[in-house]
């Protein structure tokens, strides 16, 4: 089954009511390796952001980017091709 969000895809939300709680999130897919990290990598050199989300099913991988990026980063360990990760989550 193909995923309906490939991996390396990015996704930027800005969130609020344009006054007050505004957030920016940038919301990465396959961010554990390959370009999907790489993309992490260039957009927490980029910008601020309020919380990078990274997704991928390797959960350590997500992890270690915490370590290695300027912005927060949420990770988020799902399987993306299989939507019972999702309901799952």
């Amino acid at each position: 089954m193909t995923s309906r969000f490939p991996a390396g895809t990015i996704y930027l939300y800005h969130m609020g009511n344009g006054v007050t709680d505004d957030m920016k999130i940038a919301v990465i897919t396959g961010a554990s390796a390959g370009i999907g990290r790489e993309l992490v990598y260039a957009i927490d050199k980029e910008a601020a952001y309020d919380e990078i989300w990274v997704i991928a099913r390797r959960k350590e991988r997500l992890e270690e980017l915490r370590d290695k990026c300027t912005n927060p980063i949420r990770p988020i360990a799902l399987d993306l091709s299989d939507l019972s990760s999702i309901d799952d989550y």
